[in-house]
Order: structure tokens, then sequence, then C-alpha cells
């Protein structure tokens, strides 16, 4: 999973330079504006360890949380300590924290065992979740059905759950995200943060006190590196007073496709640095012999299905993969390239 946006301006950059600061006011404190943009322009990638908070007795329940501060219960103070031990290994170089208690309690345990400052980040606050919040997975299900198959599947909710924007959550994380890499390149740094919000950057659940590790930059970019680690609860996650809102108990279907996105093989124009777009511009004699070569590894995974974008230069990669695959093409306009307008 990936994202190239430019939607790093937030509550956490100067409005007027773009210089990126922590939302506390001392993270970047000995950082020259030289400093600042250069790691805003992104030579360095910053390591992010994104921590979903410890539990509470709303885990337990199944029931939605949302904007409603809940504390953590017994259980949940010693998850965030069993997160504390395990990243204080990694010498964090901050950590940052949304503003609701469960998150900041889980916060505050790791920041004084790396010995740093938490910074609260109101852009890291969980998802608003309307409707749902308050009520369990049970409940919803019976009294909004609607809003129950939206939540399920991922889709569009409808206007009256009062949900939260998917666009809008990602907008904000985002912003974080690339302030913090940009205050702490080549870093590791600590985010502690919520489950409905990270579902809306992974499109899947991810288990209390887990950590998701993010490759922030070079750039207004990320790399998903690993998700929902738990190996740092020693195995009580899921059993007595650990037990995690579980998954499949909120309806989250965990079946696993995996999927292998190729690029096409080289053109004329990729030689010469010239946008294509929406250009039907065919491969050139390497580009047809790197489609035979991707096509020779690919043929070793057994492939079920080739899917391919219409335009000629994916078009013939995808043939070539197919054949050796020893099944059909599907052509998916979908899958077709951006449209880059005047930089075609």
């Amino acid at each position: 999973a990936a994202s190239s946006s430019q939607r790093g301006a937030g509550t956490g950059s100067d409005g007027a330079s773009g210089v990126p600061h922590c939302p506390c006011g001392t993270c970047t404190a000995g950082l020259t504006v030289g400093a600042a943009m250069e790691s805003a322009a992104g030579t360095v990638p910053t390591t992010v360890l994104f921590c979903r908070h410890a539990e509470t007795d709303w885990n337990l329940m199944k029931r939605f949380q949302g904007h409603t501060d809940i504390p953590l219960n017994d259980a949940g103070g010693e998850q965030a300590q069993q997160l504390a031990d395990e990243l204080r290994k990694l010498r964090p170089a901050a950590v940052w924290s949304s503003p609701l208690q469960r998150a900041r309690h889980t916060g505050a345990a790791i920041a004084a065992a790396a010995g740093v400052t938490l910074c609260v980040d109101d852009r890291l606050i969980e998802r608003d979740l309307g409707v749902m919040q308050g009520f369990t997975s049970a409940e919803i299900r019976s009294r909004n059905p609607e809003v129950w198959a939206a939540w399920r599947s991922q889709r569009l909710f409808p206007a009256s759950a009062r949900v939260e924007p998917d666009e809008e959550v990602i907008e904000r994380l985002e912003s974080a995200l690339f302030d913090l890499a940009a205050a702490y390149p080549g870093k590791c740094v600590v985010i502690v943060g919520h489950g409905a919000a990270l579902r809306c950057l992974l499109m899947r659940a991810v288990g209390t006190a887990s950590i998701t590790v993010f490759h922030v930059g070079p750039g207004f970019c990320w790399r998903l590196v690993s998700s929902d680690d738990s190996r740092h609860l020693r195995g009580l996650r899921g059993s007595g007073i650990f037990k995690d809102a579980d998954a499949n108990e909120w309806g989250e279907d965990r079946t696993e496709t995996q999927v292998l996105l190729c690029r096409h093989g080289q053109t004329a124009y990729n030689l010469l640095r010239r946008f294509q777009g929406m250009m039907d511009i065919p491969l050139n004699s390497d580009g047809q012999h790197q489609a035979l070569t991707i096509a020779e590894a690919l043929s070793k995974q057994r492939l079920h299905a080739v899917w391919s974008s219409p335009l000629l230069r994916a078009h013939s990669t995808g043939l070539a993969v197919a054949g050796a695959a020893g099944v059909g093409l599907q052509v998916d306009w979908r899958l077709r390239e951006r449209n880059l307008g005047v930089m075609q």
C-alpha cells in the first residue's frame, strides 16, 4: 500500500513558510529552516511505528468508541507497558499521540520509556463514527443494517450515518505522517492512534496495542512495511482479559488475495523521460524483453488471473505474463494510466 499526495500541510505545518513543526512546539527545536525544508523535500525516509491504543472495556464489549473518550482498563495498562518495553529498544526520537485518553495514556507509557516528551496532535484522533458510537456491533446490525453493511464492506456510508468520510481521515493522518517524517528524517518515531482511523489507510483492521510499520518519504509518500504485529504482547491478546475486538466479530472479512502489481515494460518515451499518460506508446525492444523476463518469473507463482490496462504498453506486458501463466488476459479500463493533461 502506498500514498503519494501533497496533503502534508495541516495543523502541523507553518501555513506561511511550509516548514514542518511538531504540534507541541518542541520537537523541531534546533532544526534550521533549511534543514526542515530539505527534510520536507524528502531526502531520507522515516520509520513510523503506528501503534493502536491499548485495550478498553468497550473493546471487550465490541462497542464502537469513535470520539467517546473511554479510558484504558487494567489489561490495557499492561498492554501499554508491553508496548513501551518493546519500543524502548528501538530508541524512538519522538512519540505523537491522539488526544483521546486511551491513546494518550498508551503514548505516555511509550514516551516515558523512550525518554522523550509526548506530543498530542488532534489530527491523530479516532474517526468520528457518527450513529455507531456507543453501540455494539450487534446493536448496529439490528438498528442500522445499512450502516453496518457499509462498515463491513468498507463502502461509502449513507449520509444518515454521520460518519467522518474516509478521504478526510486519510488526509489528516497523512498530514501528520508527513510532518513527523519531515521533522525527523531518517529517524524512528512512534504514533499512537486508533483502529477505525488506521483502517481507512490500510483497508483492514488491526488489534489493540499492535504495531504497524510505515516508511514515510522520500517526499510526500509512504510505504507499508508490516501491519498488526502483536508479538510483543507475548501471546496474551485473544485470551482472558486481553481478549481484543477480534476482527471476525466486527464482521471483517479476513480472506486475503495476493495481488502482484506490475508496471509495464520499457517504452521509448520512458528513455526520453517523456510523460506518456493516456498516450498509447508501444514497448520498445528492451521493453519486450522485460515483459518476457517478468512473465518467466511470474509463471512460477501459479497465477489464477491476469488483468491489464488497455494501453498498449501494459496490454503487451500483460499478454506475455498471461501466456506464460496459461490463463486468459482480462483488460480493465480502470487500470489505465492517469490522465496527465498538459504534461503528456
